[in-house]
């Protein structure tokens, strides 16, 4: 009986990695569309859909983890290297994101209102400026230098 629901606790620890990166999905689709768009209300809208996936991601994450403490206890796996070494890198990359995420969003406050009320310097074009790339580096006597 034990096994059985060992492998249940399996089955939703991978189900929760597969719908955290479906989660993920919706950001990377938004991702590539707002290269290509210059219209404001579509990047509002795009960026809805971006903040839609938002919660899928943080309820798979937690199903993920606890799924995956609880088949740990399971199997007796907190002897090993592994789940010790996967914990760590789960704890530390969320933790590293969401202060990224926290340092990007204080400063700008509410940043949709923002949007609405003004056009962000980023989206300006000026036709007037034009950028020349700095020169690539090289050292003499290396191949490909002068």
């Amino acid at each position: 009986m034990l096994t059985d629901l060992a492998t249940w606790i399996k089955y939703i620890h991978v189900i929760g990695g597969f719908m955290f990166l479906l989660g993920h999905g919706a950001s990377v689709f938004v991702a590539f569309q707002l290269k290509k768009t210059k219209d404001l209300e579509r990047m509002k809208v795009l960026m809805d859909v971006s903040a839609s996936g938002w919660p899928v991601m943080m309820l798979s994450l937690l199903i993920l983890l606890i799924a995956g403490i609880v088949s740990g206890f399971m199997i007796g796996a907190w002897s090993r290297l592994w789940i010790w070494a996967s914990l760590v890198l789960l704890i530390g990359i969320t933790g590293h994101r969401l202060r990224l995420k926290v340092m990007l969003s204080a400063p700008a406050g509410d940043w949709m209102a923002s949007l609405s009320s003004h056009q962000p310097p980023m989206l300006k074009r000026t036709p007037s400026i034009s950028y020349t790339p700095p020169p690539t580096p090289r050292l003499r006597g290396c191949v490909g230098s002068p």
